[in-house]
């Protein structure tokens, strides 16, 4: 039993204990002591990121587990002037710092008792054969997925060219079709993922190159930041494990990514009714810019969770959290899950739309401390055992339902992890909309698979589109 274990895992198993007692031992008011539990996963996962291919946490899981650990430890620090005039306590460091520690022991173990899942090398700067398939199917639901798109913005509105931006996303008219949303988002961002996927493979094709061009722009329109970033993300993440670029490109691109994100909220915020309040407040902390509203964006979600924990108490909702956008989707009168946030913070969804408390703070309104122990464990194991089964099937939905769901984990620091219908429907496109690729792979001499077509001259190797070379 022994031989299954070395020094280093027994050392990380040893290590979490003790990352994960220490807060708890510490109290609430040793906020330090969880603030370096943070700074110390950063630390292991810089380190993991640049590790050998097929250990556990390493590639893009760890660059996940890293961002999340970042935009917490940055978004927990005291300001002058917060959003809603409260800091995060101690508590606060305490939760996100166990949420952590667990979502990190979730990973570790999962990729330790599943070997056979572990992710398999790859040569740096060499993109992987991939087995695309024939797309006709997904062609066909990206069309209808935009038509629809393009009746709902023609009799709705489109939120991005409207006078208040972000009062036409929070209560706007969402057009003939609004309903099917939820169903039409997760398509497009689909679209863009596959689309980038071929890119990188240089199998794209003017077709590829269209679509995906054209779904990113009705992403764009929606106005919604967190809709066009998930797949953004989504090609990120599988860059850094395709082709395993240096820390210091990684590092830039995360800045040009928060940049991104920073702009395009100042941009929108100019665009609302409520924009003079807004400049207002950035202007009185000297913040009147692009790094201003990104600073807005990290600090309101463990502010949210804060004030949130305050109000819950021990009174926990038992799942009505995570099921409700669900249920409101399903018609069965219940608000989504950010907007019952807001109502319990005593505001108005009309005016600031969804307060979402981030994926620890989440779990934790629903079940407590012990949700987020569970939660995220839960949720790190799931990172790790998707990741390395896409790294290991290399076909197009497994590739690109592994590294959406990374993204959206990541996504959830910023709103919350919950059964959401764009995250559930993104998996049955993926389960449905490819065409399998009937050929029979094999492993070349460089690990990559490739796939070889019966009756092609006894197994010919065939390019990415399934046509022998």
């Amino acid at each position: 039993m022994l031989k299954r274990f070395n020094i280093k895992f027994i050392g990380s198993l040893a290590a979490i204990g003790l990352s994960l007692g220490f807060p708890i031992v510490a109290g609430p008011t040793q906020a330090t002591v969880s603030f370096a539990v943070l700074l110390a996963t950063c630390g292991f996962c810089i380190f993991r990121l640049r590790s050998s291919a097929g250990r556990a946490l390493e590639g893009s899981s760890a660059l996940v587990v890293l961002l999340i650990a970042a935009i917490y430890a940055i978004g927990l620090v005291d300001r002058p002037g917060p959003v809603f005039g409260i800091n995060p306590t101690g508590e606060d460091y305490q939760l996100t710092a166990i949420g952590l520690v667990s979502l990190l022991a979730g990973a570790l173990i999962t990729t330790t008792f599943r070997r056979q899942l572990s992710a398999r090398s790859h040569a740096p700067a060499a993109f992987p054969r991939v087995a695309f398939g024939r797309d006709h199917r997904l062609v066909v639901i990206a069309i209808l997925a935009m038509a629809a798109a393009l009746l709902n913005y023609a009799t709705g509105g489109i939120p991005i060219l409207s006078d208040d931006v972000d009062g036409s996303r929070f209560a706007g008219n969402y057009g003939i079709l609004g309903r099917f949303w939820p169903l039409i988002l997760p398509i497009l961002q689909v679209v863009v993922i596959v689309a980038s996927t071929r890119i990188l493979a240089r199998n794209s094709g003017r077709r590829w190159l269209f679509l995906g061009l054209l779904a990113l722009l009705f992403l764009l329109l929606s106005g919604g930041r967190s809709l066009f970033v998930i797949p953004l993300i989504a090609i990120g993440l599988l860059t850094v494990d395709f082709l395993r670029p240096r820390f210091r490109t990684i590092l830039l691109s995360a800045i040009g990514g928060f940049a991104i994100i920073g702009a395009f909220g100042y941009a929108r915020t100019l665009g609302s009714s409520g924009s003079q309040a807004s400049i207002s407040y950035l202007g009185t902390r000297e913040q009147d810019s692009w790094f201003g509203a990104l600073d807005i964006s990290l600090q309101t979600g463990p502010r949210v969770m804060s004030a949130a924990r305050e109000v819950i108490h021990d009174n926990f909702l038992s799942g009505q959290f995570f099921w409700a956008d669900l249920q409101n989707f399903l018609g069965l009168q219940v608000s989504p899950s950010d907007r019952l946030v807001t109502v319990l913070l005593d505001r108005q969804p009309d005016q600031v739309g969804g307060l979402p408390p981030t994926i620890f703070g989440g779990l934790y309104l629903d079940w407590g401390m012990f949700g987020v122990i569970l939660g995220a464990f839960v949720i790190g194991g799931l990172l790790e055992f998707f990741r390395a089964r896409g790294l290991a099937k290399l076909n197009l939905p497994n590739i690109v339902w592994s590294y959406y769901f990374l993204a959206y984990i990541l996504m959830s620091v910023y709103s919350y992890v919950g059964a959401k219908p764009n995250l559930l429907f993104a998996a049955v496109v993926c389960l449905f909309a490819f065409d399998r690729d009937k050929g029979v792979f094999s492993e070349n001499s460089n690990g990559f698979k490739v796939s070889r077509v019966p009756g092609r001259g006894g197994g010919a190797p065939t390019g990415f589109d399934g046509r022998p070379n």
